[in-house]
């Protein structure tokens, strides 16, 4: 189930893309609510403090991600797929870049009227 932070900056947003958990406090929260998306994310990540500072701007996230819906088919509804890729902005500092490109990309595939489902890559 996503959390309350995913549920407003990726679901209900109306963006079509957007950065992922920039402050520590939040993150730490999702976790507690055990956010699908945010648990899997915290297993690539590790400890999240040498990631993710307390008064973090949305530009220092690790992640950015990205929201497309597909379109359904007689065989399938509607999907939805939530794309979470490394930030690699050019502004981040250079020790970070090459942290973060290490890290894997996750997609998850969401069937909006079962909402509850989950599936992730």
């Amino acid at each position: 189930m996503p959390c309350s932070f995913c549920r407003t900056a990726c679901f209900e947003s109306n963006a079509q893309w957007g950065y992922h958990q920039y402050r520590l406090s939040t993150f730490n929260r999702s976790l507690e609510e055990g956010c699908t998306i945010c648990l899997r994310l915290a297993d690539d990540l590790g400890a999240l403090d040498p990631w993710i500072g307390q008064d973090s701007e949305p530009k220092d996230a690790v992640y950015r991600w990205t929201l497309r819906k597909v379109a359904a088919t007689r065989e399938s509804s509607e999907l939805v797929v939530l794309r979470l890729r490394p930030n690699l902005d050019d502004k981040t500092a250079v020790d970070l870049l090459d942290r973060r490109a290490k890290l894997p990309d996750r997609t998850f595939y969401i069937l909006p009227e079962e909402g509850r489902h989950l599936r992730s890559s």
